[in-house]
């Protein structure tokens, strides 16, 4: 078994993200989409729907632009007002073809949902289509959409920095479920304790308060020899929680420009934002010549409350320091 196989067992789809599912449908069908919408959140997806999603004062054209980028799957709900109308439908097929057209071959993205008796438009008539009219097409949709997850599964659970120098094979499975444990109790302490001060990493009172309310939570993982240290940031993306005080008030940038180099906290940040949960992995330099490194490990959660976002974030490393040339 590998190691992704390993932590995938462990920690279940409820750590990974959501799959992202675009709904594409004319206005006439809103009721029955709808209702596929409710019934996708129900099993665990996120599907993201105009109606639904769109707050007042966005600009819907580009959000819709953007909600097809960045999802993982649409499904183009058919019918037959929707293939024969002209208009926004259209475009937005039409645009999800497109950006199918940038994924590799197989890859399962535009799913035709026939939710009434209709013909498959030319442009999808090389996809198999779900006809919701079967008794087994909600069924037929989840596998669908359960073999999309499946292909994107290590990119939900788990990224290195870099080139892959470090993979979760270089970690055990000891290590992955201590760190992983670790998260979801520092995460259930902040929630418990119902205060959630906005800026905490510019309050000393606050940073004190706080490690010395979670740092103890380490304790398990010490006695069975691994080291881990927990850290935590606030919605300005500085650390208020930190093992070594003199990061107490400081960035993610920089304490980490120094080590991996100005890109590095972009890429982070781009990984945690588009895996919600999950575990990142990469080489510490350990000193100036960049000559001396050790593995390391972090597995991320979120706390988030009106007016704040605190990024849980527990790292583990191994004890062998690697020496390797760049």
């Amino acid at each position: 078994m590998s190691a992704i196989d390993d932590i995938a067992a462990y920690l279940s789809w409820r750590h990974a993200r959501p799959l992202r599912v675009f709904l594409c449908y004319a206005v006439e069908d809103r009721n029955d989409v709808a209702l596929l919408y409710r019934r996708l959140r129900a099993e665990g997806f996120a599907p993201w729907m105009d109606v639904e999603d769109l707050l007042g004062g966005q600009d819907w054209k580009r959000e819709i632009t953007t909600a097809i980028e960045t999802s993982d799957a649409v499904i183009v709900c058919l019918s037959s007002i929707s293939i024969a109308k002209k208009g926004y439908f259209q475009a937005e097929m039409k645009h999800a073809l497109e950006v199918a057209k940038t994924l590799p071959s197989g890859t399962i993205f535009v799913v035709p949902l026939k939710i009434e008796g209709c013909e498959l438009p030319n442009e999808l008539s090389d996809l198999h289509a779900i006809d919701l009219t079967n008794a087994r097409s909600h069924e037929d949709l989840l596998r669908a959409l359960r073999a999309r997850a499946e292909s994107l599964r290590e990119r939900f659970l788990a990224s290195a920095w870099r080139e892959p120098i470090v993979d979760l094979d270089d970690f055990t499975p000891k290590m992955v479920r201590h760190i992983q444990r670790c998260t979801e109790a520092v995460t259930r302490a902040l929630v418990d304790e119902r205060r959630f001060p906005p800026h905490a990493s510019r309050d000393r009172d606050v940073m004190e308060y706080y490690n010395a309310l979670v740092l103890p939570l380490a304790k398990p993982a010490a006695e069975d020899h691994l080291y881990l240290d927990i850290t935590c940031l606030d919605e300005n993306r500085a650390y208020f929680i930190h093992p070594w005080i003199p990061n107490r008030g400081r960035t993610h940038e920089q304490v980490w420009t120094w080590s991996q180099g100005p890109e590095f906290s972009s890429w982070f940040w781009d990984r945690v934002i588009e895996m919600e949960r999950g575990m990142l992995m990469w080489l510490d330099d350990l000193n100036e010549d960049k000559r001396y490194f050790r593995k390391t490990i972090v597995s991320f959660n979120h706390c988030i409350a009106p007016g704040v976002h605190w990024t849980v974030v527990v790292e583990g490393h191994d004890q062998t320091r690697i020496s390797r040339k760049r």
